[in-house]
């Protein structure tokens, strides 16, 4: 692993080759500086000779005096060569926006430079203007650099600068990471965005040593984030299984089973028990999972979602109550109707000769068998041609164009239809 170090530069330049000296040895230097041409610019500092000013008091005459002392560059004395250290500079060290770019102007010379390989960044920021430090310390934090800072000890009695017998110290900033990651994954599955969630909460684990109790309550939210992922994609079987695999998720153990007993029953062939599990459970959740990607703008998948929960109502209805699935349904029984008959008749696919019924001929055929969930659609079947007039219109469908704004309100509408639709499905 190679190892980087950061260091933003002020007017002293012993802090800054300590820091390097201690961290030893290092495969590259960035140094964040001022720049300009006035001597106060520490990107001089680096590779030039400098003068400082030094005033004191005359120890016999006690006189004030003033002179100048030179420098050596920083580079020099920390015994870096020139292919072993970048200058990059902010125009105006006081500007927060300015060292901004200065931080992530170096980031990108780092990728640029270590691209794909493992890199450990370590960022001290003793040196340079308030607003410097601020600058190199939010983007480590951001990055998920190790932070370090310079020392004197705990006799430190000059509070301007750093001044000789410092050490590099690090912070931790694991703790900072961590609970900065840990609101950001709050607020993006806020926003039903599980994955960005998920990867998020992984790079924080993966990336730094960070406390056990915070360990803890990242690894939980990312367990967390990991069933309503799995189950916001309607995979309730790995849902189930984070689910059983963490105390903190127990309470959504019940409703996952139940929600994949009646997807079993639906598409299997065996006898519908208990008789009072309605099935409109497993409708429901494919609603609520519609709503929330009509929330975050995904309109396409919302009515996808919407299309399949409509279509779903009818074969969880017709499979609990007549024993029936729309994909074979019987071609005679003592109960049919010759409505009943021809309706069937008129849906035989002729290849297979079996009789398949798609989402308005399930609810037809609900209908000629006089349940009430058949005739409500039939009642209702005005604003149901609305609802799939938009999905057909879908590029995920059968148009060219995504649905937009313009059409949350119809998808709003057709959720509270189906809500509606899966009440009367579980009260009769």
């Amino acid at each position: 692993m190679k190892t980087v170090l950061i260091s933003s530069v002020g007017g002293s330049a012993d802090p800054v080759v300590h820091a390097v000296r201690q961290n030893a040895p290092l495969d590259f230097v960035y140094f964040l500086c001022s720049s300009g041409t006035s001597d106060t610019a520490s990107e001089h500092t680096i590779a030039h000779v400098t003068y400082r000013k030094l005033r004191g008091d005359c120890p016999n005459c006690k006189k004030k005096f003033e002179t100048q002392v030179e420098v050596r560059p920083i580079a020099e004395q920390a015994s870096l060569t020139q292919e072993r250290f970048e200058v990059i500079a902010a125009a105006d060290p006081d500007d927060l926006a300015d060292v901004h770019r200065a931080c992530q102007e170096i980031v990108q010379r780092l990728h640029a430079r270590f691209p794909g390989g493992e890199v450990s960044v370590l960022a001290n920021y003793t040196g340079g203007t308030k607003t410097m430090s601020v600058g190199l310390a939010v983007a480590a934090l951001r990055n998920g650099w190790r932070l370090q800072t310079n020392h004197t000890g705990a006799g430190r009695t000059n509070l301007i600068s750093v001044q000789s017998g410092d050490i590099a110290l690090p912070q931790d900033s694991a703790g900072i990471l961590a609970e900065d990651r840990l609101e950001r994954a709050a607020s993006l599955e806020a926003r039903h965005d599980y994955s960005g969630a998920l990867q998020l909460l992984e790079e924080t684990l993966v990336r730094a040593v960070i406390p056990h109790d915070l360990r803890d309550r990242v690894l939980a939210k990312r367990a967390h984030c990991q069933m309503w992922s799995a189950w916001d994609r309607l995979d309730y079987d790995n849902a189930l299984s984070i689910a059983q695999g963490h105390s903190a998720l127990q309470d959504f153990v019940a409703r996952l089973k139940e929600l994949r007993r009646i997807r079993d029953l639906t598409e299997g062939a065996d006898h519908w028990v208990p008789p009072s599990l309605t099935g409109m459970a497993l409708v429901e959740d494919v609603i609520a999972n519609a709503g929330r990607c009509r929330e975050r703008g995904r309109f396409d998948d919302a009515a996808a979602r919407l299309y399949r929960a409509t279509e779903l109502l009818a074969q969880v209805r017709l499979r609990r109550k007549f024993g029936i699935r729309t994909s074979d349904v019987p071609q005679d029984r003592p109960e049919y109707t010759p409505s009943t008959r021809e309706l069937l008749a008129a849906n035989k696919n002729e290849r297979t000769g079996r009789i398949e019924l798609g989402l308005r001929a399930a609810y037809q055929f609900l209908a000629v068998l006089a349940d009430p969930l058949g005739q409500k659609f039939i009642q209702t079947e005005e604003s149901v041609h609305a609802f799939l007039a938009a999905r057909n219109h879908s590029v995920l469908a059968h148009g060219l164009r995504p649905l937009s704004i313009d059409d949350a309100a119809t998808l709003a509408e057709w959720e509270t239809w189906l809500k509606d639709m899966a009440a009367v499905g579980a009260a009769t």
